[in-house]
């Protein structure tokens, strides 16, 4: 009774489906025993280990391709990632991030990728309300408190068109 009550709270401190493996039940009650970690300290871990997020350097995005267009083709080709993956990281639909990556292999640019003194991290473009130029305007301009012409020379964009980017997106606010 009490081994069938630890494994239930155990499930729903820690949510494991039916095709978990032994191994992994193993390997929980070995961190819990080893290292005296509850389950809850264990599932502290795997939701920081899920919060980790992709940087992607400032000097991809100096280039004639989209803001959508560069995170996509460099997802796909410098991350090595899927549709669904990059569809799901970054809260938009698998047939509109698929047609973004077709129509950036059309226009036939590489994308620079450089040593960046400034990363940006992935998950910036989930929130689907922005695109994702606002998003990243809104985060360089807001984390980093650059000028519009600074981010304008860094996405080599006029500073006019940051500015109005900026200003559209805290509207939106």
């Amino acid at each position: 009774m009490l081994k069938k009550r630890e494994e239930k709270e155990r499930n729903k401190e820690i949510y494991i489906d039916k095709a978990t493996s032994d191994i992994l039940k193993e390997f929980l009650d070995f961190l819990k025993e080893k290292y005296n970690l509850e389950y809850k300290d264990v599932k502290d871990i795997i939701e920081k280990a899920k919060r980790e997020d992709i940087l992607l350097p400032i000097s991809i995005f100096k280039n004639d391709l989209s803001t959508l267009e560069i995170i996509v083709k460099f997802l796909k080709e410098s991350c090595a990632l899927n549709f669904k993956k990059i569809s799901n990281l970054l809260n938009r639909n698998y047939a509109s991030i698929y047609n973004t990556y077709k129509r950036a292999l059309r226009k036939n640019i590489q994308i620079n990728v450089s040593e960046s003194r400034i990363n940006i991290p992935l998950s910036i473009f989930k929130d689907k309300k922005f695109s994702a130029l606002e998003s990243l305007v809104k985060y360089l301009k807001e984390e980093f408190q650059l000028r519009y012409s600074e981010i304008a020379l860094m996405l080599n964009l006029d500073q006019r068109t940051i500015w109005t980017v900026y200003k559209r997106c805290r509207n939106k606010i």
